[in-house]
Parts: C-alpha cells; structure tokens; sequence
C-alpha cells in the first residue's frame, strides 16, 4: 500500500529517516522510498502523524492521527481494505451472523447523518481493516437503533449504509460479515444446469432444482411423476397404438405419449413423447427393437 504524507503549517524533520518533508508537501509517498520495516522502526514518523504535524493517507483514505499504529505497518502493505480483498475464516464458517471482532464489538457510536447516511464510529482502524459492502451493521441504544446494510466505507472512522437513517447520537454498534458463500466465485459456464456467479447464487440454484416442487414442474421422460390425469389407450385390432396421458378426461393438455408400431405381433418401436404445461412437445425417444425369433436381443434409442 502507499504511505503518503503532506504537510500541514512547517517544514518536517523526519531523524530517523534522515529527510525533512518540505512545507508544502503533498501526498509524498514514503513507501516508495522506504521499506516497510523502515517506516516500522521510524518514531520520528509516528510521532510527525500522531501529533498532526504530517497528515497521511494510504492512497485512497486518509489516516486519521489517532489511528495510525507503526506497529501496522507491515501488514499495511497488504491495504487497509483486507476484509475486501479476503475471505477470512471466521466468513467462511459464518451463518451470516458473526461479529466482525468478537472481542471489541459492541463499540461505542458516536454519531448517524441523515442526510448523508453516514455513520461514525470514532474508534479508527475498525472500518477499513474488517468492514466491505454488503456487511451488516447493527444499531443500538439510540434513535437509529436497526439493522443497515454498508454501502462504501469513507475512511477509517466513517461508512456509508444503504437504507435511510435517522440523526442521532450516542449508542453502540456492532459489524456482521455475510456468509462467505456470498463472495466465493463459481465458473457457471461449465454447468448446465445451474446458474450464479457465487457460490451461494449455485447452491440456490441447486436447491430449486432438486425440490420436489421444480422435480414436478421439470419436462423429463424419466420422471413419470404420478399426478392427476387422464389415460386414452387406442388400438389397431388387438395391438395398442398408443397411450396418451391427458389433464383430465375432456383431453385438454396432453402431459405425455407412447406410439407404439408392430410388425405383424411384435412391436418394432415405441416413441415417447413429453409435452410441457402448455401440451407443447419438448422431447422424445424412439426406442427400436431388434429381435431374434420372438425375443428382443437390443433396443437402440434416439432422442430428440
């Protein structure tokens, strides 16, 4: 991540960097010119920020005095956004509801916008290091008391939610991570049959097709799902010619077929045919039949 610094009112005397950030200075990145073991190790850098006398940011946020930690540093250099760039352990064993640090949360609030729909949370590092879209802040002891789902994160003490938000003050909050089944990707074009770009959108979609209601609904010969219906047999002499099953007995839909033809008292093949809701054909099979004096020695299907 970039460490940038600028100046506020003087020139700034770094020792034990051995540089002085000139008066004006802005966003000077001292990541390029240091290493992150350095910057560590500076204490004349932490006291310049610490005390206000340089302001910094980390590229995209800027890092209020009170939160910048040398202690950090290091893991900086992964950005302050780690809960968006990661799936941690505790979101992929999560139901959706898990603190974002068990041991800290509920923190005290200090304040929620209205107008903005902002909320601060005067406590630092919290925001960018664990909280991403799409978690869940939770609300209580104040006129905003609710559930609110984030929508950017500002810098390192303030967040945007969706949902409206009422003006208050006081109270405490607390961040929830969604299953991490919401974050995970899935490559769907090696499927046919289930549909998402996440790993929750697939296993939704797996659950629909594999309910008993979407199993009924589906337009498969080999389901041949007992329902209420209506059978038509039809014969040519004694040899049936076909089966139809129809929605009722005023044969409105037909829900499925068999055609069966015959070589004198054999028969030579059998077509199923599947129709949809709308009594529309979706598929068959024509099964023909080899025989060897009177016994079929194999079938061979097609489907269309």
């Amino acid at each position: 991540m970039a460490l940038r610094v600028s100046t506020v009112s003087t020139d700034v005397f770094i020792r034990d960097l051995g540089i002085t950030v000139v008066h004006p200075t802005t966003s000077r990145d001292l990541s390029l010119e240091f290493t992150a073991i350095e910057l560590k190790a500076s204490t004349g850098l932490t006291e310049a920020i610490q005390s206000g006398v340089l302001v910094a940011d980390d590229g995209v946020y800027t890092i209020h005095s009170t939160d910048y930690d040398p202690d950090e540093t290091l893991i900086q250099q992964l950005g302050y956004r780690v809960d968006n760039l990661y799936v941690s352990e505790a979101e992929l064993f999560s139901k959706g509801d898990v603190y974002v640090k068990a041991d800290t949360f509920p923190l005290a609030l200090n304040s929620t916008a209205q107008a903005t729909r902002n909320i601060y949370c005067p406590y630092g590092r919290w925001v960018t290091w664990s909280v991403s879209p799409e978690d869940k802040v939770v609300i209580t002891g104040n006129a905003a008391a609710g559930i609110y789902t984030v929508e950017s994160v500002s810098d390192q003490q303030n967040l945007i939610v969706k949902e409206a938000v009422v003006d208050s003050t006081g109270g405490t909050i607390a961040i929830y991570h969604p299953n991490a089944a919401t974050r995970i990707g899935v490559d769907d074009a090696t499927f046919d049959h289930v549909a998402g770009n996440t790993l929750h959108e697939c296993l939704a979609s797996i659950d629909d097709l594999t309910s008993p209601y979407a199993h009924r609904d589906l337009d498969q010969l080999v389901h041949n799902i007992a329902e209420t219906s209506y059978e038509e047999v039809t014969y040519t002499g004694v040899n049936p010619t076909s089966l139809i099953v129809w929605t009722n007995s005023g044969k409105t839909i037909k829900i499925r077929e068999e055609q069966y033809t015959w070589n004198g008292n054999k028969v030579n093949t059998l077509t199923m045919i599947q129709y949809n809701a709308a009594g529309a054909e979706v598929e068959r099979v024509v099964e023909t039949y080899t025989y060897t004096g009177s016994k079929v020695t194999s079938i061979a299907r097609s489907l269309t």
